[in-house]
């Protein structure tokens, strides 16, 4: 019954992301023509409807992955995180925000969701922070290494951090399907690693938000 609710999950995935795609080439075609603004306004609200559909199946499908299990390996954090930035320095550009990478030569051993966690922490921070600088940094002790994406913004309130991994949580301005963060959970969680949130420090005063991903060797 497991393997037949899995066959039927996967199908249905699948089906639907690609009526999904078709849909948004539709859409782009129809806002490559001259549209009166309140048309356009409405195309456009679509095309971000039929997105953030797409995004929701594809967490779902990398959900199913991590019960699977997967394949870990030494992984060169450097070149996995300057590769997230380097994606991400459109939307970041677009919002006024710098986003600061310093190396630190480390390496874990994980597979390869832990671009995906990383990946959620800093679109996370791009889009929802409010800041104007985002810091992603690592840090090693005897036992662990900690990916620590730090931020300037509004910062999260304390009642908030409580709930913000949990499934389908949302904050008051997210318009995601609330599985972003939990998704970061279930990654880290199957490494035995953990996520944690809390304030951010800059020059002494409490600002904006610091997640921290921490990988046992």
């Amino acid at each position: 019954a497991q393997k037949e609710a899995e066959f039927y999950n996967t199908l249905l995935r699948h089906d639907v992301a690609n009526k999904l795609q078709l849909v948004m080439g539709y859409l782009e075609i129809l806002l490559e023509k001259e549209l009166d603004s309140e048309s356009r306004e409405l195309a456009i609200l679509a095309m971000r409807s039929a997105r953030s559909a797409v995004e929701i199946i594809e967490k779902v499908r990398k959900l199913q992955m991590l019960k699977k299990g997967m394949e870990r390996k030494r992984i060169e954090l450097d070149e996995l995180i300057e590769d997230i930035v380097d994606e991400y320095s459109k939307e970041a550009k677009k919002k006024s925000i710098e986003v600061d990478y310093r190396k630190g030569g480390k390496k874990v051993v994980a597979d390869e969701l832990l671009r995906e966690a990383i990946a959620n922490l800093v679109w996370n921070s791009i889009i929802h922070s409010g800041a104007t600088k985002i810091n992603i940094y690592t840090e090693e002790n005897e036992d662990a290494v900690k990916i620590i994406v730090k931020d300037n913004g509004k910062g999260i309130p304390d009642e908030e951090k409580k709930k913000i991994f949990e499934m389908g949580y949302k904050g008051k301005e997210s318009k995601g399907g609330g599985l972003g963060l939990y998704l970061v959970k279930k990654i880290v969680e199957s490494m035995n690693g953990k996520v944690d949130v809390r304030n951010g420090v800059e020059n002494g005063v409490t600002k904006g938000v610091r997640f921290e991903i921490t990988i046992p060797k």
